[in-house]
This record gives C-alpha cells, structure tokens and sequence, in this order.
C-alpha cells in the first residue's frame, strides 16, 4: 500500500499564542524577541510583520530599520509548550506513527487509519478543526505521499489552508518553476552554491543536472539533493529521531573581545548545553566553539575531538581551553556559543593512572550529586564547579 502522510505546521506560532492574550494587536506588524534587547534574533513575526521582509532568525536591529513600528513580544515558552501538549493529545486520536519535528510542526503516518474518518481528506480537514477549537490557533496541513512531498503540501495554501501532493508527478508539476530555496534543505548558501556549479535557477532546471555531477562536486548531500528534488523519500515517520547535537549560543548588547571575556561568557552555555546532553543520559566526542564577529556578522567554528567523550561542564570548558588557543579572539564578537556532538549513551571507561584514579571517582562523585540536585530542586539551587570560577 503507498503511504498517505500528512504534515501539520501551525500558522506563525509564538506570535499567534500571544495575539490570543493580547487581541489588541491583532493585525500589526509584531515579532516574538526581547522587547528591550538591542541584540538578539525575531523568533516568530506576523504576516503583517513578514509583508516588510521580516522573518525568523533575523536580527532585531535589522527588523526595526526594515519596520519602524514593528512591536515586539517577549517569548513565553511555558505557554507554547502547554500549547504543545495539547497538539500532541490532538495528533495521538487520530494515528500512533507521528513525529514531532517542533513545537508547532509534526509529521503523521495515517496509512492505515484515515479510513475510520471516510477520507484522508477529511482526517486533514478534521485534525484543523480540533487544532482551532482547542488552541485557538489555526494551521495549515499537507497530504502526501512521503514526508518531503507532505511538508511542501502544507505551503501551498498557507494560512489555514490544505494542500495536496499525493504522486510524485504532482511533486515534478509543482516544483518545476519553484526556487531552489523552496525545497527544505537547501539554505541561501547552497542554493548560491549551485548556481554557481551548474547555472540554475528552479527546481525544475537542477532535475536536468545527472547523479554524478551532484555527487562529484557536493559527495554526500549532493546524493541526498538528486533525489529530494525528485521527490523521492523513504524516511519513516515516528519518534526515532536521533539527536546527536546540543548547542547553547548567546547574543551580547554589547561586544566583548579577548580571550579571558570569552572564556567567562562561555561558562554558561557549557552548563546549559551540558544539562541539555545529561538528560539523555549521553556523553560528545566533539566540542565545538562558535563566534560570530560584529563585523559582517562573520561565524567561526572551532571543534577538537577527544578520545574519551566528555559530558561534565568541568571537562567541556578545559577542552574549549584548548580550542580557544587556534581561534582569533581579539576581535570584536557579538556571539558565542558551545556544540556538543559526536555523542554516545553513557560513558565510555577508559584507564586511568594510579594518580588520576582517586581524583576521577572524586570529581564524578561531585558532578553525580550536584546534578541530582539541580534536577530536583531546580538548575538554580547550587553553582557547579564550572559556573563558580566564573563568577
């Protein structure tokens, strides 16, 4: 039987959670970021705030010049977490095969359900409606006959709209004229990337490019573009994601520069990315250090790769020790940040000499508990070893 897969993705979430406790700024440019922030990012905007150009991931004092009376929201996460729980009691009725990519966006498998409800068609148009009368917020929802051909159903007709893509030539037709940049995972980068390479423009015109070609000038992701943009995709859907990253990164409001001031920033965004990691119960083989320069908002990554993986904040910062040593930080920077990858379950032995073996179990012994006590009594109750020194 060929799959149906239906992909659901909320209608410029964060911003429409708080146009349902604030009404009065209902149809004005708004973006969910840091009212008093002079730095940082818009995380959501309005489809009024979107006809300026505005859109995720930009720059705050970016946003601005581009809409002077852009209002911005401060981000309540608790509330679109609860808002979360309610869409994941939602998709649970309607098939036990669904995955939830975001907040606000899941895929579901409703192969062998959508006849309880006599179409999938209507399954689709049932699920907006419960999304509606339960949160408040609407959204729209692709049908398709894998994940890629469903998420690009569900932009057909944004907002509040249903789209369909339910054979691979509806995929061919309908992305024949589109944008590189249409398809999901080709970013502004690689789309400019292969323009260069090959001289094309749509989707349509990079189908003419052979298998080889792509191979040869992009290895890897250039396999997985041949066929992306054919259409062709044989991911499952369900809760089987695998995570093997963990990143912290913070904006400042006002530069910092040197060694020592990096080293000091960093301190937090290694408990954070640590904490995230612990709680799975994983330990990185890979540090990395982000920066991101004021000047052209230029980004560096640094990594280093241990032969034991490292999951106390203790042991990231002494590896960031190290790979602060190769990068330039005599620059201005507006950004830093720590990525912990290459993970593994657990913790992997390895030998210690006789004078390591009493301050290993040590340390462990003190990282064991404070960990314990952050995770019951909340992150703020006890400063680890890493977050005293600095302070």
């Amino acid at each position: 039987m060929d799959r149906i897969i239906l992909h659901i993705d909320f209608d410029m979430f964060f911003a429409a959670v708080e146009l349902l406790d604030n009404p009065m700024l209902k149809n004005k440019a708004i973006a969910v970021a840091p009212p008093n922030a002079k730095r940082g990012i818009i995380t959501t905007a309005s489809y009024e705030a979107r006809k300026f150009g505005i859109g995720s991931g930009m720059a705050i004092d970016i946003a601005k010049r581009k809409c002077p009376n852009l209002t911005l929201v401060s981000p309540r996460m608790w509330k679109y977490e609860k808002i979360n729980g309610i869409f994941r009691e939602i998709v649970a009725q309607y098939t036990d095969l669904y995955e939830f990519v975001a907040l606000d966006e899941a895929y579901l498998d409703i192969t062998h359900t959508y006849e309880f409800y006599g179409t999938s068609d209507q399954l689709a148009v049932n699920i907006q409606k419960d999304m509606y009368r339960k949160t408040g917020c609407t959204c729209s929802v692709g049908l398709g006959y894998n994940k890629i051909s469903a998420k690009l159903a569900s932009e057909k007709n944004k907002p509040n709209g249903f789209g369909k893509l339910t054979t691979q030539e509806d995929f061919i037709e309908y992305t024949a004229d589109k944008k590189l940049t249409k398809m999901n995972g080709i970013g502004d980068r690689m789309a400019e990337k292969l323009y260069k390479l090959f001289y094309k423009e749509t989707l349509g015109q990079l189908r003419e490019v052979s298998l080889d070609e792509l191979k040869f000038y992009l290895g890897k992701p250039g396999v997985s573009i041949y066929y992306m943009i054919r259409g062709i995709d044989s991911r499952i859907v369900g809760d089987f994601y695998k995570r093997d990253g963990y990143a912290s990164r913070q904006t400042f409001q006002r530069d910092i520069f040197g060694r020592e001031e990096v080293l000091k920033k960093i301190v937090k965004r290694i408990e954070e990315a640590s904490w995230q990691m612990k709680k799975d119960k994983k330990s990185a083989y890979t540090v990395s250090l982000i920066i991101r320069y004021s000047e052209g908002f230029h980004r560096i990554t640094r990594n280093k790769t241990v032969k034991n993986p490292v999951k106390e904040p203790l042991e990231i910062y002494k590896v960031i020790e190290k790979i602060a040593e190769e990068a330039d930080l005599d620059q201005l920077i507006r950004q830093v940040g720590v990525r912990l990858s290459n993970t593994t379950k657990g913790s992997k032995l390895h030998q210690l000499s006789f004078g390591e073996e009493k301050s290993f179990t040590r340390k462990k012994e003190v990282f064991r508990l404070t960990h314990e006590l952050k995770k019951n009594f909340g992150r703020r109750v006890i400063l680890d070893p890493l977050e005293a020194r600095s302070r």
